[in-house]
């Protein structure tokens, strides 16, 4: 069995300590194959893999907000329903095995794997931010999963003073061979994801509703090495950097500022 994992709606999950009814409610999803919005209590107690009380005690915790339950029946809500409880967008949906989610634990880390379908650039004290966790948790999260890590680094080469010699006022990690370096937040990528088609129509509806996309990031481009350092430093709204790309087969710095 294959869980479809919605990482925007983990994340906010995870951040709002709700974690546990969305991880069931993500498994009652799995277990219904045919679409018919319902699950057999039994069937959810066959595969639910801590006791039958714990399954009892998380179906009252997530009564009206992940399901409707009746004797013998659990009614689910549509992603549409729990996007607008968790006030959070979907994201893209990524299949993982179950195997890999048998525990809360091993959830909470491929929820964060999930939302490294692509490689991004990112602190880990970021991560931590958005899934209100520590940076500990984080790092506990990146390992269970397998994510891969890449150091990033930029370079710059300072101007002269007046004597003639290297002024690096502007700062860095370190200083050699004439450049100034500056570590900027490591890049992550999930080697093993697997996705599956988007939900474009509730994608849109859900974002409409909860006016997510007031105030979008604008991204900024840097052709040099020392521009993008100096930005970097000079304590602008951020989003997160990226690390380079390709545009006009030039390669350059991204940055998604904020409005």
């Amino acid at each position: 069995m294959h869980l479809t994992i919605l990482p925007l709606l983990a994340q906010a999950a995870i951040r709002q300590k709700r974690a546990r009814g969305y991880w069931l409610w993500t498994v009652l999803r799995a277990l219904d194959r045919e679409g018919k919005g319902w699950v057999d209590l039994e069937a959810a107690k066959g595969a639910w893999r801590q006791s039958d009380r714990s399954l009892l005690r998380t179906l009252s915790a997530g009564e009206g907000n992940y399901w409707r339950s009746v004797p013998g029946r659990v009614f689910l809500k549509s992603t549409f329903k729990v996007g607008c409880y968790l006030e959070s967008a979907l994201g893209v949906p990524s299949k993982v095995d179950f195997e890999l989610c048998c525990s809360i634990g091993k959830f909470r880390a491929q929820c964060l794997a999930a939302w490294f379908w692509k490689e991004r650039t990112i602190s880990v004290a970021t991560l931590a931010e958005l899934y209100g966790v520590s940076v500990s948790t984080i790092q506990t999260w990146t390992r269970k999963a397998g994510l891969g890590k890449q150091a990033n680094i930029a370079r710059y080469e300072p101007p002269k003073d007046s004597t003639g010699m290297p002024n690096h006022t502007f700062g860095g990690v370190w200083f050699s061979g004439g450049y100034c370096y500056f570590q900027i937040p490591n890049s992550y990528y999930n080697r093993d994801t697997r996705r599956c088609a988007r939900h474009l129509r509730t994608e849109r509806k859900l974002r409409n509703a909860l006016n997510l996309d007031l105030g979008q990031c604008a991204k900024l481009y840097f052709d040099k090495d020392g521009d993008a350092c100096r930005a970097l430093q000079a304590g602008q709204k951020r989003a997160w950097v990226k690390t380079r790309g390709e545009r006009h087969d030039k390669k350059i710095w991204c940055y998604y500022a904020m409005p």
